[in-house]
This record gives structure tokens, C-alpha cells and sequence, in this order.
């Protein structure tokens, strides 16, 4: 049996390996990367953080409690492997170990046997020793009195790209550079030490969580120290400071190297921090792409991952909404093996939808899995996300909305609403550009004239908008000073928090920028860099989104 410990506490490590000989025991590791080889895991709490944040800087650090997370973590990764809670509680619960109680003749195999899966809601049964490590990690992405993590990332991936990319950093001369650190690189200092300090505070929570390998992958550590180095120093450098600062900002590339940890990071705070779930779905299938795919894909569902014959009946004890299910199971077999499992998946899954997911086109095949028993199929060669998510949310809503779904998905692409834009934009020149790009894609545009009159648009409950298109100017502004755009920005989250705002100006101060993302814009668009196509994907990547969040809205209302 192979069990993995986690605990701060040596003494009842030894405890536990000298009663329980018989087990092979393997401490945590931060470069532990999979975890379906082991039976349990074992989480001896509290957990001793030697954390630095604000206060807890004494010595011997903080007690935490990590089993939620934990059980967030597995239920995704590795639902086969039990969670155990190990501490000095006086409790009878499936997945807790009392350490007053631990008999001489206790045995450790029936407790796992016995305890609850982790994709199962018992994680408020069990009380929290410590502090609540969520907590902290919230604090983490939220912030104190100061940024949230996401804010200060914002300012300086702007910063970078504004240096990396506006600017031609990269080939800028001696001269350039100079101007270009003490206008544009330098003021960002304190976000780029705060990005670092925040991360430093923080790091020993994420070390121990099992999700600290995926950090350790985009390079998190080394882009930290690296950030605070480059960001150093004063406004005016000598000519050789100059040269090495630039060429260090040039081997740092780190706007894109930004841009894979902040997707890291949010990808944590969603599907394990504070994970939001609209499903769950068990995957059939012997191609580890297809399963990677629709994990990165399809984050509000929890999934579970079967990739050979063998593990389908153990796999089916648990419930699932939706079962996707490969038709060629068996490389080495010529027929396709999946047909035989429908029955069995639908004896033991009767209310889950069972959809075929398959290459083959033919329609005998297809009709034949329908006879035996799947409620659908879909193509593997015609994946579409947007298609695919709508019929995931409506398949865990029930058999008759999924099936007038799916038959739309199955015998046409489904037809796009237009979509409704609001336009806050008094030139009639932008406005008719942007009426342009209307007629490609039957956008459905609202226009007003001043901030005024957007707030009686967006007060109004037949009015729906999925996009808003903002300029920070009005031609009643005392000045330029006068950016009556950015004050309408927080007014409009008051009324509308979820719909995304592109700030379209002529503007191209960066601190102008940052304003209006700290104030709750989505994006912006400079005027003087108008393009149409990349406008046109750019208004369809937010629509898009919004729907998406519309769609799960529904479904968790309904």
C-alpha cells in the first residue's frame, strides 16, 4: 500500500511508519507531478508555514490547515486516491484519523477502503486546524490593503509590452533607452519589487500544495529574482548601466514569460482555490491529447480520466454527469470495442448523458451506438469549444434540453445572435468605423453620445448588452485633463459587474491605460492603430466570454 505524508511534524511521522511498517510511505515533494500511483494521501494537520506575511513573521512561523485544497486538487487530478486527515480531534468522520484514538490494532488498509472520495462535499465536516490556508491564498490574489495580484501583474505586463513592443526596446539606441527607462520602465519599479515581495511572502503556502509543480514549469522562481533585479537602480544611469540594463530587459523576455504565469495562477485560483464547478465528466479514451484538451478547455467542469478498458467498471462507481466515450478503445483490436461498453456504461450510469466521441464519420456506426444505447455522438475532427461548452452545460441540466441541443449542434453550426454592442463615443467618424465592422458580423450597436446617456442605457431593464465599447474623451470636456470615460468606468461595473469594457482612445499614455484597468476596463484599443481584423477578433474574444459566463450563470440559477 503507498501512501503520501504530509505533516510538519516529525514525531508523528515516526509515529505513523513504525505502527504502520507494512506501508510504503513517501514524503511530499515539491516536484511531485503525479499522484495516481498512491493509495492515500495523509495530511498530518496543522501544518507549520514558516510564512512572512504582514504579522506572522515569528519565529516558527503560522499552523495551517491545506486538506481543503487538497481535496479540490485531487478530485480533478486523481480521483481514485483517498484523502485522509490525520490531527487531535475527538472525531468519527470516514476520512479522519484521531491520533488520541490511533489503537494498537488499527487498521490503516479499511480506513482508505472506507473513506469518502475526494470529488465528494465532505470538507465541512471536518474542522480546520489552524488557520484556513484558502484564506491566505486569497489574500495572495486579492490583496491587503494594497493591489491584488492580477492588478500589479497587469501594470507591469503593460509596462513590458509597452517597452517591448511600442517602443522597440530591443533595438532602441543608447540615447532612447535612457528615455525610455525614466518615462516608461523605471515608474513601475515599486509594482515590480511589490510583484516580487508579494510572491516571497507567499511562496512557502504554495509550496505546499500539490499544484507548486505547474509553477515550477513556467518558471516562477527564477522569473521573480529576475524581475526584481532588472527592476532596480535609479532614474539616470551611466552609458554602461544602459547598455547592460538593456540587454538584460532584452534576455529577460519578460512579457511573454508574464503572460504563462498569470494563466498559471489564475488557472489555480479557479479550479482549486476557489473552483467553480458547473459538472462533472468522465472521459473514455486512449488518447491522452483529446483528455488534455478538454481539460484546458472546459475549466468550470471537474473530470475524470479513464485510458484503458480495464479501468472502465472501477471508474463508473462514481457518479457523473456527462460520459464521453471513444469508440476504439483497443489500438490492437480492429472492431471497434467501445459499442460493447454502452450497455454497461448505461446499467450503471442510467442518468448520466452518454455521448460517443469518435473519428469515424460512417453512419452505420453512429446509428449503431445510438441503438445500443449512447444518447448522442460528436466528431472529434469538429471540435468547437463554444458548441461543445453549450452542450456540456445543457447536458447536466437534464435529457430534454440536451437533446434539443445537441441536434442542433449535430446537423448545423449553431446560429450566432447578433451581438449587442453599446458605443459610448460622440465623433461620428469612430463611430462609423466601427459600423463597418457591424455589417461583417450583424453586430447589433447602440450608440450614446455621453456618459449620461449611457447610464440611462445600461439603467434600463429591456436594454442587454454584451460588449461595451468606451472612449475616455467627450468633446464637453473642460480638457484633456478631463477624462470623463475613466470616472463612467466604475459606474458602469456598479450597475453591470460582469460585462467587459474596451477602452477605445486616442490616448496613449500608459498611466492612462493602467487607470482604466485598475478601474475595472477589460482591454483598450489605441485609435491611432485601428485595425479591423484585429479589432474584429478582438470585440468577438470578449462576446464570446460573456456568453460563456452567461450560459453558467443560468445553469447554476436554474
Amino acid at each position: 500500500m503507498n501512501i503520501l505524508l504530509l505533516t510538519s511534524r516529525p514525531e508523528a511521522a515516526q509515529r505513523l511508519q513504525r505502527q504502520f511498517a507494512n506501508v510504503n510511505w513517501t514524503d511530499f515533494s515539491l516536484n511531485l507531478t503525479d499522484y495516481s500511483a498512491f493509495d492515500a494521501v495523509l495530511i498530518v494537520e496543522s501544518i507549520e508555514c514558516k510564512a512572512a506575511v504582514e504579522n506572522e513573521t515569528e519565529a516558527g512561523g503560522i499552523y495551517i490547515s491545506v486538506f481543503k485544497v487538497w481535496k479540490n486538487f485531487l478530485a480533478g487530478k486523481a480521483p481514485s486516491v483517498k484523502l485522509l486527515v490525520a490531527g487531535f480531534f475527538e472525531l468519527n468522520h470516514p476520512n479522519y484519523i484521531s491520533l488520541h484514538n490511533l489503537s494498537s490494532d488499527f487498521d490503516i488498509a479499511t480506513k482508505i477502503n472506507q473513506a469518502l472520495p475526494s470529488n465528494e462535499p465532505w470538507q465541512n465536516q471536518i474542522p480546520v486546524a489552524g488557520e484556513d490556508v484558502m484564506e491566505k491564498l486569497n489574500l495572495f490574489y486579492e490583496g491587503h490593503h494594497r493591489d491584488g495580484i492580477i492588478i500589479t501583474m497587469t501594470k507591469v505586463r503593460q509596462c513590458l509590452n509597452h517597452a517591448y513592443y511600442d517602443l522597440n526596446l530591443r533595438d532602441l539606441s543608447a540615447e532612447r533607452f535612457q528615455e525610455a527607462w525614466a518615462k516608461t520602465l523605471y515608474p513601475e519599479i515599486n509594482s515590480a519589487k511589490g510583484l516580487n515581495a508579494r510572491w516571497i511572502n507567499y511562496a512557502p503556502y504554495f509550496k505546499l500544495m500539490p499544484f507548486y509543480y505547474r509553477l515550477l514549469n513556467v518558471g516562477i522562481e527564477d522569473f521573480m529574482r529576475n524581475l526584481s533585479n532588472i527592476f532596480s537602480g535609479s532614474m539616470k544611469l551611466s552609458e554602461r548601466q544602459l547598455a547592460s540594463k538593456q540587454q538584460a530587459f532584452i534576455d529577460f523576455d519578460g512579457f511573454n514569460r508574464l503572460d504563462s504565469i498569470q494563466l498559471e495562477l489564475d488557472q489555480i485560483l479557479n479550479r482549486y482555490v476557489n473552483p467553480e464547478v458547473a459538472g462533472t465528466i468522465l472521459v473514455i479514451d486512449d488518447d491522452l491529447t483529446f483528455h488534455e484538451q478538454l481539460e484546458a478547455g472546459f475549466p468550470t467542469f471537474r473530470f475524470g480520466h479513464v485510458y484503458a478498458i480495464n479501468e472502465i467498471e472501477e471508474a463508473l462507481l462514481r457518479k457523473f454527469d456527462i460520459i464521453l466515450l471513444d469508440l476504439q478503445l483497443d489500438p490492437a483490436e480492429d472492431r471497434l470495442i467501445g459499442l460493447d461498453y454502452i450497455p454497461l456504461i448505461k446499467e450503471k450510469q442510467p442518468d448520466s448523458i452518454l455521448i460517443v466521441v469518435t473519428t469515424h464519420g460512417k453512419t452505420n456506426v453512429l446509428q449503431e451506438a445510438l441503438k445500443r444505447g449512447a444518447d448522442s455522438f460528436l466528431k472529434k475532427q469538429e471540435f468547437n469549444l463554444r458548441q461543445w461548452n453549450h452542450l456540456f452545460i445543457k447536458a447536466t441540466g437534464g435529457k430534454t434540453d440536451f437533446e434539443a441541443e445537441w441536434l442542433a449542434v449535430s446537423k448545423e453550426p449553431i446560429e450566432e445572435e447578433a451581438a449587442k454592442i453599446l458605443v459610448i463615443e460622440d465623433e461620428d467618424d469612430w463611430f462609423e468605423k466601427i459600423t463597418l465592422l457591424r455589417n461583417k458580423h450583424k453586430y447589433q450597436l447602440t450608440r450614446a453620445l455621453t456618459p449620461q446617456q449611457a447610464l440611462d442605457l445600461l439603467n434600463e431593464k429591456r436594454n442587454y448588452f454584451e460588449l461595451i465599447l468606451l472612449d475616455l474623451y467627450f468633446k464637453n470636456c473642460k480638457s484633456e485633463e478631463d477624462k470623463d470615460g475613466l470616472d463612467l468606468i466604475s459606474k458602469i461595473k456598479e450597475v453591470i459587474p460582469e460585462i467587459p469594457i474596451i477602452v477605445v482612445t486616442k490616448d496613449h499614455k500608459y498611466e492612462t491605460v493602467i487607470e482604466a484597468i485598475e478601474k475595472g476596463a477589460n482591454d483598450y484599443l489605441r485609435k491611432d492603430r485601428y485595425h479591423a481584423t484585429l479589432w474584429e477578433n478582438r470585440f468577438n474574444q470578449y462576446i464570446e466570454l460573456k456568453r460563456l459566463r452567461t450560459v453558467v450563470n443560468k445553469f447554476k440559477m436554474s
